[in-house]
């Protein structure tokens, strides 16, 4: 179902909660949220990673970026604990030449986007 967000839809009877209901359905496919509170493989549909690490340091791993040329992930260490999150890497691939990135600090993140094969590229 495509939605034109300039004019919403003026079906009788209109009701706002249904269609912004069916346009926050549509976008959630675009861009699901994970909490993670211990090591994590991002999977095919997730995008925004809130990583957890009061009770521990862990390792979420992006996947192949020859299989995700294009695709944005961000993963953000949300806790204020001296636990450090950090985001690695699949196999032969890095990000921008690393194998790894280490959050340590609240609100730390990352940005990527899948470059060329076997490249991530932060943003």
């Amino acid at each position: 179902m495509a939605f034109d967000l300039e004019n919403p839809p003026i079906d009788a009877p209109f009701s706002l909660t249904r269609w912004l209901a069916k346009l926050k359905e549509f976008f959630k496919a675009f861009y699901t949220v994970v909490n993670v509170t211990s090591t994590y493989t991002v999977n095919s549909s997730a995008h925004y990673v809130r990583a957890n690490a009061t009770s521990g340091a862990f390792t979420v791993t992006l996947p192949s970026a020859s299989l995700n040329i294009g695709r944005k992930i961000i993963i953000k260490k949300i806790d204020a604990s001296a636990n450090a999150v950090t985001v690695g890497i699949m196999g032969s691939d890095t990000i921008e030449g690393s194998t790894s990135v280490s959050l340590a600090a609240q609100w730390d993140k990352v940005i990527v986007i899948g470059g060329t094969s076997g490249s991530w590229e932060r943003l």
